[in-house]
């Protein structure tokens, strides 16, 4: 139905405006919050020790001479002899499939079947540049993070010819990287000595462990983290190169 209703005159002469006139608005669209207790699920487990059943309950199972009596009793019984009868004809079947294929011999041999989706490859996706751009140094380790939903990861940057004269002047500074960002490290360490190892704390990940040149002629390479103690402290085990 459509209707058009038009304006009374007579309405419009008892209109009076307002002045002034103070009203508030707001863009921002209005929204409620509902809080509910929803019913409570009781879960309960339960279990059952299956011993040995079938047996009617006025048959004692523990008694031999109850179970071979009650056998007796059901090997007369015509519905048992039938229903042996039609089970023996499916077990000859697969008594005579098993008797004519040899599973334990290898019928197609030389034949592999490719079950990949696509070819393996490989690709750059985020470059970590050494910031100390004096002397080029390489990757010595890299450790990520225990917590695979946090993108940090630690990297040693070192060169183990320390003995050469022209690596005195060379930067010792590490870092720990933020995957999204790969422009600026997110923190600095700088030692006293070349950084040939770092890895995150497993107890807690906010303490990185370094390990660096010990003497003028060993460098620790590597560390592990044993089991931790009843004290709660996590014990390492350092691997050292002379």
């Amino acid at each position: 139905m459509i209707a058009d209703i038009r304006p009374n005159e007579e309405h419009a002469t008892e209109y009076i405006p307002r002045n002034p006139v103070v009203t508030v608005s707001q863009c921002v669209p209005e929204m409620s919050e509902h809080d509910a207790n929803t019913v409570a699920v009781i879960l309960a487990s339960k279990a059952m020790s299956h011993v040995e059943g079938g047996w009617p309950k006025d048959i004692d199972y523990s008694e031999a001479e109850h179970t071979i009596r009650y056998r007796k009793k059901i090997e007369k019984d015509e519905d048992y002899i039938k229903t042996v009868t039609n089970l023996g004809a499916d077990v000859q079947d697969l008594i005579k499939q098993n008797n004519a294929i040899d599973i334990y011999d290898e019928y197609f041999t030389g034949q592999w079947a490719d079950h990949s989706a696509e070819v393996p490859s490989v690709k750059t996706v985020t470059v970590f540049k050494d910031p100390s751009n004096s002397v080029k140094r390489s990757t010595a380790y890299v450790n990520w993070h225990p917590d695979a939903t946090i993108p940090k990861v630690a990297v040693s940057y070192a060169i183990l010819q320390f003995q050469d004269s022209k690596f005195q002047d060379m930067p010792l500074s590490s870092y720990v990287w933020d995957v999204n960002n790969p422009n600026t490290p997110e923190f600095e360490m700088a030692p006293t000595s070349q950084i040939c190892c770092a890895k995150f704390n497993l107890k807690d990940p906010n303490v990185v462990r370094v390990c660096s040149r010990l003497t003028h002629r060993s460098v620790c390479t590597a560390f592990l983290y044993l089991s931790q103690s009843r004290t709660g402290k996590v014990k390492s085990l350092a691997s050292c190169e002379c």
